[in-house]
């Protein structure tokens, strides 16, 4: 039978030096992975157990490290007794993908600690990827047989040139799309801008329709 583990340990601290709990990444692109390693210590008198490492949405932590009796880092297993006067690490990475504009996440971590819950925290500003003119189409009111094509410019903020497809399983019944490059076209087929047509009718199928359409693309950045 498991012991169970202690709620609180009055001689038992997490701490981190000044201003170490916080860490501002400034300016991303969408769709980066942003890495940061937060330095702690158990800096109390006695033993210090993590019981949990909880991020909010868009963060990720795999993994915690705490220092060896030699000095060594060591894979952290949650309920494990901290010596007093280890460091603790704890990487985490960001996630902007899908996310816009300026981001906080948290890292809730519960210990033994009897202050309470230790909190870290990751911020950055997302800049979009991508300018798509305008943002959705509207085709109105169509009639039964009638056809009537739209179209919308795609463009990398930062002329990233990239090669894009249009998700076949996101079109609906009833309307064809075509993607072509409109910018400088490279030997691999890859552009910094786009143009969509879409054409619907004169096949829809009576009702509102309403749907959203999904890219794939790749670059020669490597944003993971």
């Amino acid at each position: 039978m498991n012991k169970p583990l202690p709620a609180t340990n009055e001689g038992a601290r997490l701490t981190f030096d000044i201003g170490a709990e916080k860490h501002d990444f400034g300016n991303l692109l969408q769709g980066m992975v942003a890495e940061h390693e937060f330095t702690l210590h158990s800096s109390g008198t006695e033993d210090l157990i993590i019981r949990q490492v909880k991020p909010t949405c868009g963060c990720t932590v795999a993994q915690v490290y705490y220092e060896g009796p030699q000095g060594e880092r060591l894979a952290y297993t949650y309920g494990n007794p901290i010596p007093a006067g280890a460091t603790i690490w704890v990487p985490a990475k960001l996630h902007t993908k899908g996310k816009r504009g300026h981001q906080n996440t948290r890292i809730n971590i519960t210990s033994t600690d009897p202050r309470g819950q230790t909190q870290l925290g990751l911020e950055a500003d997302i800049d979009p990827f991508f300018v798509v003119m305008p943002s959705y189409l509207n085709f109105g009111q169509i009639r039964k047989g009638e056809e009537k094509t739209l179209e919308l410019q795609i463009s990398t903020v930062k002329s990233e040139a990239l090669k894009m497809t249009v998700e076949p399983t996101s079109i609906p019944a009833g309307v064809t799309v075509d993607l072509r490059p409109t910018g400088a076209v490279t030997e691999e087929g890859r552009s910094p801008a786009w143009k969509l047509k879409a054409t619907a009718g004169p096949d829809l199928v009576e009702g509102n329709l309403a749907r959203t359409l999904f890219f794939t693309y790749n670059t020669d950045e490597d944003f993971n």
